[in-house]
């Protein structure tokens, strides 16, 4: 690079040299968002043309992506501004010790697999991601060279397709050597706010962070555990037995997002009844019980964003019906769909 830069130098005027126009270029793709709209019909047409033909993005979400790039620093700082750091390392932290009791009560197909998959996660740090990072040399060596790996990995992938760092303004945990990384833009309104009850932040924010946990950390584990097998066939029948359906199998992944879902629920309660035996003062909404108020912000959860939603052959709320098998584990009187005795149901 530094050999053509130099040729173009040599014949060309410095006001026309390859950085001053990659800078005045980038400027004005930073900028774009904020000047009239010929610029961004320029764009597009020139992407047409280049053979870019994926399609133009809705409208809000081009608005949304704009902003982020135009303004990241100003929104990151907002953010980290903005975000209860100290609620959000809580229910974290919370959620992933839960997470690892529940490894110790699948039946595992091998000693191999349970040491392995318990090596993996005890070597794991999970935390929040603020903008609030230190950036020592040898820190900035380490996520270097954990990028490389990244790359090096997937060097047989398009370009296009190469593995990014994570994003604090992300909505989506990932794993960066041996740290486990929540950005803070999944801490946000309306899913999570200190304010809200403590019932309401674990039944919304906490299952989801748990279902990440369970993504990222048990890929494989269908053919690690046949615990998953007999959850999913558990939970199935339960459905079936409820909605009087017609029984049919399920595939592989709908057995694996059965309990994958259902693990992530029984992780979360636990934990909420953790961080209540730490702390009772929670508050409530109606004069709801702490766990009912739990499971009907559960009830109420919108799963439209869940990338694994079409494996899913049932609705999540319908989990609590599962749950709730276990009378110990439910508040006295709470109906469940169909008025179904809950004697007639057996524990998953």
């Amino acid at each position: 690079m530094s050999r053509i830069i130099s040729k173009w130098l040599k014949k060309h005027e410095p006001s026309t040299s390859p950085v001053h126009t990659f800078m005045v270029f980038n400027l004005l793709h930073t900028l774009m968002p904020a000047l009239d709209s010929r610029f961004s019909d320029t764009e597009n047409n020139l992407s047409v043309a280049l053979g870019h033909t994926e399609g133009v993005a809705p409208r809000w979400k081009r608005c949304v992506l704009e902003t982020e790039r135009g303004f990241h620093s100003v929104l990151t700082h907002l953010l980290s501004e903005r975000t209860a750091h100290r609620e959000a390392e809580e229910i974290i932290e919370n959620i992933f010790f839960s997470f690892k009791s529940k490894l110790h009560e699948l039946n595992w197909t091998d000693p191999k697999s349970f040491q392995s998959v318990m090596k993996k996660v005890q070597s794991l740090t999970p935390r929040l991601w603020t903008t609030n990072e230190t950036s020592t040399e040898a820190a900035i060596e380490h996520l270097f060279s954990e990028l490389l790996s990244m790359w090096q990995r997937r060097r047989s992938q398009p370009l296009a397709e190469q593995a990014e760092a994570a994003d604090i303004l992300s909505v989506t945990p990932s794993l960066l050597g041996d740290e486990l990384l929540f950005p803070m833009g999944m801490f946000v309104p309306p899913l999570f706010h200190p304010s809200y009850p403590r019932a309401m932040n674990y039944a919304v924010m906490g299952f989801r962070l748990a279902k990440d946990i369970l993504h990222l950390i048990l890929p494989d584990i269908p053919s690690q555990s046949d615990t998953v097998l007999a959850v999913g066939e558990c939970v199935w029948g339960h459905y079936l037995t409820v909605t009087q359906g017609a029984a049919f199998s399920l595939s592989a992944a709908q057995q694996q997002q059965l309990w994958l879902q259902y693990s992530a629920l029984k992780i979360t309660l636990q934990a909420y009844r953790q961080s209540l035996r730490n702390d009772p003062s929670d508050t409530s909404i109606s004069g709801l019980s702490h766990t009912r108020l739990f499971l009907t912000s559960f009830s109420q959860l919108n799963c439209d964003s869940d990338p694994y939603r079409e494996f899913m052959p049932l609705e999540s709320s319908f989990l609590i019906t599962v749950l709730c098998a276990e009378s110990d584990l439910c508040p006295a009187g709470l109906q469940c769909p169909n008025q179904t005795e809950q004697h007639s149901l057996h524990t998953c």
